[in-house]
């Protein structure tokens, strides 16, 4: 008490007034703050009077006030004092502040936006999710769907581009991010929600105990991959349809097996997603001897690769000659069912409206 006491009336002939200026951070006379100019054009005689007419302070008071500022500035993180900026002939002024929180964002509620792009071209996306990605402080996908969308980037976005086989840190960079307080695209193509990156980040949020709140979570639909094939050949998905994935990593083949037999007995038309791989080339063999047990070989089938797309490439034929055509995992495939035909290169499945 006794060393506050001597501090608060023997500050090197402060008066009490200045020092009170001096203990809440304000090292400027406020009663000439409405006053200033604009940055840097003091004059030199109005540089003087400051340095002597500081409320009574002498010259070496005031060298202490800046000493006292400089501490201040290290003491509350404080990068740059209180400022004030007037345009000339302009009405009003900007006052600025700038300090660094302990935390980045602190105070902000994170948010992930779930986003499906469709199939790649910009005027395929929605208007809503072409705005939440460029809205995005982080943008986070796969390589080719970011590059895809880079037209929509803002300058100071971080973006994020991901190997394909790398979902799972995906999903875990975004919500990371999300917590930090940022707001966070997680780009899919065609749907999010259609084999897509929807719901692994719900899953993983659920496995962090997520409590539905924080981070926010928005789901943005795009069209699909199955909705995009079939738009390029004709109406072959107007009755019951079902889509199946080749793909065995994630799903048994068993399962997979199963699935192909159920929907080729039960006569849907079927999208078969992630047809073929390098390192996977017998499933679409497997799938074909299934639905040729079940099916005509005439069936009609599309065979669709990169749908809207400057390298699309589009292939109507047979059931029994699907084996033939060159496919990889940007493609989709459309089986026909039983009624499905084709007239002058478009395929059609009939709903039944004429009988």
């Amino acid at each position: 008490p006794e060393e506050n006491q001597q501090q608060d009336t023997d500050f090197h002939g402060c008066t009490d007034d200045s020092f009170l200026l001096f203990q809440k951070g304000e090292i400027r006379d406020n009663q000439k703050e409405s006053k200033l100019p604009l940055q840097g054009e003091l004059h030199p005689e109005e540089n003087q009077q400051q340095d002597t007419d500081f409320h009574g302070c002498t010259d070496d008071s005031f060298s202490l006030l800046q000493e006292k500022e400089k501490f201040l500035k290290l003491s509350t993180n404080l990068l740059v004092s209180k400022q004030i900026f007037r345009l000339e002939g302009e009405p009003g002024a900007m006052t600025i502040a700038v300090a660094l929180a302990e935390k980045e964002y602190t105070g902000r509620t994170g948010k992930l936006l779930l986003v499906g792009t469709g199939p790649g071209q910009l005027d395929q996306m929605t208007s809503a999710a072409q705005t939440a990605v460029s809205y995005a402080d982080v943008v986070i996908g796969y390589s080719l769907y970011i590059d895809l969308i880079q037209p929509l980037f803002n300058p100071g976005q971080i973006v994020e581009k991901m190997p394909i086989t790398q979902e799972r840190q995906r999903g875990e960079k975004a919500i990371e991010l999300a917590y930090f307080g940022l707001t966070v695209a997680v780009v899919s193509s065609g749907d999010c929600g259609i084999y897509g990156m929807a719901g692994l980040v719900l899953e993983q949020l659920q496995a962090k105990g997520w409590d539905g709140k924080t981070p926010a979570v928005e789901i943005f639909p795009g069209v699909s991959a199955l909705q995009s094939a079939a738009s390029r050949v004709g109406a072959p998905l107007m009755h019951d349809f079902c889509a199946i994935s080749l793909s065995d990593l994630l799903t048994p083949w068993e399962v997979i097996e199963k699935r192909l037999t159920a929907a080729a007995m039960a006569d849907f038309v079927v999208a078969i997603y992630n047809p073929k791989s390098q390192n996977r080339t017998e499933q679409l063999v497997k799938a074909v001897d299934i639905f040729l047990e079940h099916r005509q070989p005439e069936t009609p089938v599309a065979i669709v690769r990169s749908a809207y797309r400057e390298n699309e490439e589009i292939t109507l034929t047979s059931l029994d000659k699907l084996l033939e055509v060159s496919v990889d995992m940007l493609t989709v495939i459309l089986i026909g069912n039983q009624s499905t035909g084709t007239y002058n290169n478009w395929i059609i499945t009939p709903r039944g409206y004429l009988g």
